[in-house]
């Protein structure tokens, strides 16, 4: 006696919130479940048909269909759980191409239908991103039951082919437009939208009366579809009107002149970059800092196959960067203050200015040195940049010291140690807040790594003032590091939870901590990034790896670190 068993088939409109906790999928998934009157009566004789399977008829119907809804009721469900599985069939989508998930799904052949099971092998299957949409159904034979997995294949793309062009340089570019990588999911809203990006692709390209005829060929045993693109580009569009609209200093010959835009030149995809790039330039040349050029417009007329610009052009002021209170050449001054390499003027840039001559200066020994700029406008066409400088007494660097280190060498803390103390090379030394501040870090970071959590660098300058060791010209400086090591931590007990102990086998030679070693964070947040790598590369796409530390009870120098991971499903290669 062959009976009908539900099919998981409906509306979102009904039961989405339902059918999402069911599956944990988010809303726009394309299942389906019957409608099932929340009263607890069974659903219609005719819920079979209107789920697209033909019912058998009343005589052989041992059972009314049932949704596997937590949010539903039950109703004759009872009766089929516990019931033998005699088979497993799937359609739409192959057992072959799901190879090897059918061994791994919750409900196997040979074993007792379960609800639960069934919801997890569907989460599972629609997993695979191989569905379109997914529904269950079941059939009695005699005393067992032979479940159907069946849903729509997902078409995903194959190749993506573009012909008819005989650049390669341009064929790339269009394929690239198209947004369409190979193995990414087919859909026809994606093949507009790409067709749009070609045409637009071939009009930067300069190519406004190129033409593209598309074509699909699917692989249906596979699920894959290829495009195929064949492009007609057409005559390239040549450079019409200029229109200028500003001030920009320049006479309509002068300006395309400068940019390269000669009537009844072609027009390509670098036209518009270059005309900008050497008209910047050229403002630049001329000290015009603050200029702006922009193309507001184009416009095509297709009788003329010509393309007509529109310009926005401002020369703005001329713009000079002087420096006062020390001497400094004008091409270190280009060097030094971006503003000359940006082509532009403004605050940041200023300010780094700023900054890189406070280096330059404090390389020459004035470390104290200081350094302000403003703006000063002498009249609408004239702009200064002025840098006040202060040097301040010039300085050399005594000495290096380093105080209260214990566990590491001074041989090893110097390899972090930036400042430096006057010698025959380095007549000055070398020092900066900067370096100093740096040096501090790096001394810090060498403790952290060690296992001394808690430790401190304090660094400090004494000022011995002019006059020192006989120079009356100079100013003498002593810097000194002080170090509070604290207690060093070590690690105590490492455990790794929820990964099998054929995974830890395969990846624990390669774990940097072990216990009893000094504890470090980084080499901690190194071994999860190590275990997370191996699950992605063994397919566990969704993996998770959490840390907990603490510190032991009754032993405040030793730390617990526990690792546990979350594997996920693991993901296999259907075919190459």
């Amino acid at each position: 006696m062959r009976g009908y068993l539900p099919v998981l088939k409906a509306s979102w409109e009904r039961v989405g919130v339902s059918l999402g906790l069911l599956l944990g999928l988010s809303v726009g998934v394309g299942f389906s479940i019957p409608a099932i009157a929340q009263s607890g009566n069974s659903p219609s004789p005719n819920a079979a048909s209107q789920a697209g399977q033909e019912p058998p008829d009343s005589e052989q119907r041992t059972l009314e269909p049932v949704a596997f809804l937590p949010d539903f009721p039950q109703g004759n469900l009872a009766a089929w759980a516990g019931l033998r599985v005699v088979r497993v069939q799937f359609e739409g989508v192959p057992a072959s191409t799901l190879q090897p998930l059918p061994d791994q799904l919750a409900q196997q052949p040979d074993k007792p239908l379960d609800p639960a099971k069934i919801r997890d092998s569907l989460r599972r299957l629609y997993a695979t991103g191989l569905y379109q949409t997914i529904q269950v159904a079941g059939f009695r034979e005699g005393g067992g039951i032979t479940l159907v997995f069946s849903g729509d294949p997902r078409l995903f793309i194959r190749r993506v082919n573009v012909a008819g062009v005989n650049n390669d340089r341009l064929a790339a570019v269009l394929q690239s437009s198209t947004q369409l990588e190979p193995g990414t999911r087919y859909s026809p809203s994606r093949v507009t939208e790409a067709n749009a990006a070609l045409a637009e692709a071939l009009q930067n390209n300069g190519y406004y009366k190129g033409k593209v005829a598309g074509s699909t060929s699917i692989d249906e045993p596979d699920s894959l579809v290829d495009l195929n693109y064949n492009v007609t580009t057409g005559p390239s569009a040549r450079v019409g009107d200029i229109h200028i609209q500003g001030n920009s200093g320049l006479t309509e010959r002068e300006f395309r002149k400068r940019a390269k835009l000669k009537r009844n030149s072609k027009v390509t995809r670098d036209t518009i970059n270059r005309a900008l790039t050497r008209l910047r330039k050229n403002y630049v040349k001329k000290e015009r800092l603050a200029a702006t050029i922009s193309v507001t417009s184009k416009q095509y007329a297709a009788a003329q196959n010509r393309l007509n610009f529109d310009f926005l052009a401002q020369e703005g002021p001329i713009v000079t960067v002087r420096v006062e209170g020390a001497k400094i050449s004008k091409g270190q001054i280009q060097k030094l203050v971006p503003v000359y390499e940006e082509g532009t003027v403004d605050l940041d840039l200023l300010n780094e200015g700023a900054q890189n001559l406070r280096s330059y200066y404090q390389s020459q020994g004035y470390f104290d040195v200081q350094v302000a700029h403003r703006p000063v406008r002498t009249d609408p066409q004239h702009v200064t940049v002025l840098y006040t400088v202060n040097l301040g007494a010039l300085h050399v660097v005594d000495s290096v010291q380093v105080t209260g280190n214990a566990y590491f060498s001074r041989a090893l803390i110097d390899q972090r140690i930036s400042v430096r103390p006057a010698d025959l090379v380095d007549r000055h030394g070398s020092f900066s807040q900067q370096l100093m501040n740096q040096d501090a870090g790096n001394i810090k970071a060498l403790y952290e790594s060690n296992g001394f959590s808690h430790a401190t660098v304090t660094p400090k300058v004494i000022d011995l003032g002019r006059g020192h060791e006989g120079s009356g010209k100079l100013a003498h400086l002593k810097v000194i590091y002080q170090i509070q090591e604290g207690v060093q931590q070590r690690i105590g007990k490492y455990q790794i939870m929820g990964a099998t102990d054929a995974q830890i086998a395969e990846f624990k030679p390669y774990l940097n901590t072990e216990p009893g070693q000094p504890y470090s964070a980084v080499n901690i947040d190194d071994d999860r990034d190590l275990v997370l790598t191996y699950y992605l590369r063994h397919g566990y796409d969704n993996a998770e790896i959490n840390l907990f530390q603490e510190a032991e009870e009754g032993h405040e120098d030793l730390v617990d670190v526990t690792m546990n991971v979350t594997q996920g499903h693991q993901f296999f290669v259907r075919k190459i």
